[in-house]
């Protein structure tokens, strides 16, 4: 990000993957809350102290597309 001249990321996706169906559960860190929290944090610690604003994506249950079988 920086070495493109940027200071912003819209990252990371710290959504709870429920099902494999959604489109973009690739981003996640999986399912498991407590991991995807520490995951998450680091990730943004280590993007802060990189001069990085990291912008956390999706955490609001936006990890469904269609209905569930």
């Amino acid at each position: 990000v920086r070495k493109k001249g940027n200071d912003l990321v819209f990252a990371p996706t710290l959504d709870i993957m429920r099902t494999p169906l959604g489109g973009r559960t690739f981003e996640s860190f999986g399912e498991d809350p407590f991991l995807t929290g520490t995951l998450g944090t680091s990730w943004v610690q280590a993007a802060q102290r990189q001069g990085v604003i990291a912008t956390v994506k999706h955490v609001a249950a936006n990890n469904q597309e269609g209905k569930l079988p």
